[in-house]
């Protein structure tokens, strides 16, 4: 890496080949955050928000390193600090608040480090704030995993139930009819309803 003249590591990217980040990264990433208090899906949206927040600030291969430019920088961290508010209301009340403080803090950390050079994008403070965002970003993907798991096993109730309504029309399982008459049924959960 090349020295200054203080003996300190220099920039390796002079400010000239230092590009800005492109419109269309900026607002996707800003406009993530800001979908999370506006979202029924919190969590998958901020896990993702902190997903492209990381891939844009620390993982993006470019020839010529992309920096936040210096205006969005604060639309950024509002719109981060909007998101943080909205976890900590809507994340279970079991959930260590702590750990979403410090998922949150790591999203600013890493906006910062969009905002710098790419030579102060690979200290170990940077990689301790991927791996805290990280964290919190998997807890989030976990929530959403599991809340998956039970939709599916709802259906699979609200099937099973329904299919023991069409056995006799008692529901008692007794007294089969060869094929009951084609109606619609809809259950309360619309992506449920099936043709019988």
């Amino acid at each position: 890496m090349p020295q200054s003249e203080s003996g300190d590591d220099a920039d390796p990217f002079p400010a000239a080949s230092v590009a800005e980040a492109d419109f269309t990264d900026v607002e996707h990433t800003i406009g993530l955050f800001t979908q999370v208090a506006s979202g029924p899906d919190f969590a998958w949206t901020l896990s993702t928000a902190l997903c492209t927040l990381q891939s844009q600030s620390i993982d993006r291969q470019h020839p010529v390193p992309l920096r936040l430019p210096r205006g969005d920088r604060p639309r950024l961290i509002g719109a981060i600090e909007r998101a943080y508010r909205v976890a900590w209301e809507a994340m279970p009340a079991d959930y260590p608040r702590e750990r979403i403080t410090e998922g949150m803090r790591a999203a600013a950390e890493l906006a910062n480090c969009w905002a710098s050079d790419r030579s102060r994008r690979k200290n170990d403070f940077v990689r301790d704030a991927v791996d805290r965002a990280r964290c919190f970003r998997n807890d989030l993907h976990n929530m959403c995993l599991r809340q998956e798991i039970a939709e599916r096993a709802q259906k699979r109730a609200l099937e099973r139930a329904a299919s023991r309504l069409f056995v006799d029309g008692s529901g008692d399982g007794h007294g089969r009819h060869e094929s009951p008459p084609p109606i619609a049924f809809v259950t309360v959960a619309p992506w449920c309803a099936r043709q019988f």
